[in-house]
């Protein structure tokens, strides 16, 4: 099996490039507050659809990660799995120290402000911004790309008896399906949220 693959690089560069071009042009647009999210203009239904595809990156970390798995686990599938653990608790930490301090702003529509990050409300206000709970409990594209790679990891592991036999790829095809379908529940599980903590129902 193949070590490198340009296909998977030149995905990652995209999706940086993307990163880079659609957050600068949400979090700087000097009208933001004004956008009328009911009725958007072509460019920002453009731009808000773009940036919620953070799924390229589970893509490509799911892919770079299996094929990691399957290059070097299969020897000591064990060793493995806890190299790749390790790798995922390392990126959920990274994660929230990133958005904690530095991450970008959480944006209030209804109230025109900016729930910014500790090193970008000193640099913009001068002062550190109080922690919110919306900031210690956001999910960025590191934390799913963290559980990400813990959900592979223990995945593979699981299947490595199987990993040798040569339909074991439509398997895994079926479970990853099955998951991202189960994973749409949280669409109405957010108004539960919502309204949970509106009524601060914890």
């Amino acid at each position: 099996m193949k070590k490198h693959y340009d296909s998977l690089d030149f995905l990652r560069g995209l999706g940086i490039f993307f990163v880079l071009i659609l957050h600068t042009s949400f979090y700087f647009y000097q009208d933001i507050y004004d956008v009328d999210l009911n009725n958007p203009s072509p460019i920002i239904t453009v731009i808000g659809f773009l940036l919620m595809f953070a799924g390229l990156f589970a893509i490509v970390s799911g892919i770079s990660h299996t094929v990691s798995f399957l290059n070097y686990g299969r020897e000591n599938p064990r060793k493995r799995l806890g190299y790749m653990l390790g790798q995922g608790a390392l990126l959920l930490v990274i994660a929230y120290l990133y958005f904690i301090f530095t991450g970008p702003g959480i944006i209030h529509f209804e109230t025109r402000s900016m729930d910014e990050s500790l090193f970008v409300a000193l640099i913009r206000q001068g002062s550190f911004q109080p922690l919110t709970f919306d900031r210690l409990f956001y999910i960025d594209s590191l934390v799913m790309i963290g559980v990400n790679v813990i959900f592979i990891s223990l995945l593979l592991f699981g299947l490595k008896k199987l990993l040798d036999k040569p339909k074991v790829h439509i398997f895994v095809l079926i479970m990853a399906t099955v998951f991202m379908v189960v994973s749409y529940i949280r669409i109405p599980l957010y108004e539960v949220y919502l309204e949970a903590r509106q009524e601060k129902n914890y």
